[in-house]
């Protein structure tokens, strides 16, 4: 009898994760491993792993509460484009990476492009989103 998923077994994945019916992300050809009960994936998740075993697949539905939150109008910020690394082009939509004034990282996306500022959405790219995450188990060790 193969290995089932329970607390703290060893696990490798494969996954998907759609938005709006178009994949957005996908660790298919590169499967993901981690430990059941540790917090790594959203607990919707672990919650229906349990109990699984190599082969088997499952799909969950999530809400913007269970996963990215709601987006938040306010989550917008002003960047100088003399701040930009010279030469550096932006374009609406593309996603910039960087550290906030206490040295935080952050994510922002490009809202917008004035004369001499971009405006950044701070919210997480998929807020406000239901995503569909479709996970394959690949295998199963039991804990140590």
């Amino acid at each position: 009898m193969s290995e089932t998923i329970q607390e703290k077994s060893r696990v490798k994945i494969s996954y998907t994760v759609q938005v709006d019916g178009k994949v957005v992300e996908s660790h298919v050809d590169k499967p993901v491993e981690y430990v059941q009960g540790e917090g790594v994936l959203f607990l919707e998740i672990e919650e229906a792993l349990v109990g699984k075993s190599v082969g088997d697949e499952v799909s969950v539905t999530m809400t913007p509460q269970q996963s990215f939150g709601q987006r938040d109008p306010k989550a917008v910020a002003k960047f100088p484009l003399k701040q930009l690394p010279e030469g550096k082009q932006c374009v609406v939509g593309e996603l910039l990476a960087g550290t906030d004034a206490q040295g935080q990282p952050f994510k922002a996306t490009v809202q917008s492009i004035e004369e001499d500022h971009l405006v950044l959405d701070l919210n997480h790219p998929y807020a406000g989103k239901e995503l569909l995450i479709q996970v394959k188990i690949i295998d199963v060790k039991p804990a140590k």
